[in-house]
């Protein structure tokens, strides 16, 4: 998959089921980019999730996503598209938040970072 079709993979992200009792408090709208550091893939993307009962609202037609956000704030998410994945890890607390970003089969790795709207 190349940058483009990886932009397209990440733009329906959503956070992998992790116990969502209470996790409210991090529902609505959230702005997310995401930034390549490693690796070939020249993902950078900048779009919007919504996040509600702790999970994200919306999927891609071509995209399986699952993921939550925790009580806590920690994130987690998992996207594939095809055979290729992209998974990621972090932390929001209050307005925002970030965390790491890797795709095994690109052979790639970032940052992302969330702000509340």
């Amino acid at each position: 998959m190349g940058a483009r079709s990886l932009a397209i993979l990440t733009g329906t992200l959503a956070f992998l089921s992790i116990p969502s009792a209470q996790a409210g408090n991090y529902d609505g709208p959230w702005s997310v980019q995401l930034s390549t550091e490693q690796g070939q893939c020249g993902l950078n993307y900048k779009g919007q999730v919504n996040v509600s009962g702790g999970h994200i609202a919306e999927s891609g037609l071509f995209v399986q996503t699952s993921g939550a956000v925790d009580a806590s704030g920690r994130v987690a998410i998992r996207m594939t598209r095809g055979s290729d994945q992209l998974a990621a890890g972090g932390k929001l607390n209050g307005a925002s938040g970030g965390g790491r970003w890797h795709s095994p089969t690109q052979q790639c790795s970032g940052r992302w970072i969330a702000a509340r709207l």
